[in-house]
């Protein structure tokens, strides 16, 4: 979804979603505020989905956001797979 959200253009957003370019200016500011640290987050279903997209169209560097979002996913899965285990 990240790589999605880098392909994507101010124009297609404003046009597609009816997003005015000042709401993309508040979200702009929020991504400029955390950067690449959101993609942490990016494991949390939906939420995450949303984030990442965000971070690709606001263009956030792509080696550091693509680390962080590996980081986050195997987060998420060591802790499903160690929960699954102690309470089996």
């Amino acid at each position: 979804t990240y790589w999605l959200g880098r392909l994507a253009k101010w124009e297609w957003i404003e046009k597609t979603f009816k997003v005015r370019e000042d709401t993309l200016q508040k979200q702009r500011k929020n991504i400029d505020k955390y950067g690449v640290w959101l993609a942490l987050i990016c494991w949390v279903p939906v939420i995450g989905d949303v984030i990442a997209i965000a971070l690709g169209f606001y263009k956030t560097p792509a080696t550091a956001t693509t680390l962080l979002l590996l980081v986050g996913k195997f987060a998420r899965f060591a802790i499903w797979t160690l929960t699954i285990l102690i309470f089996q």
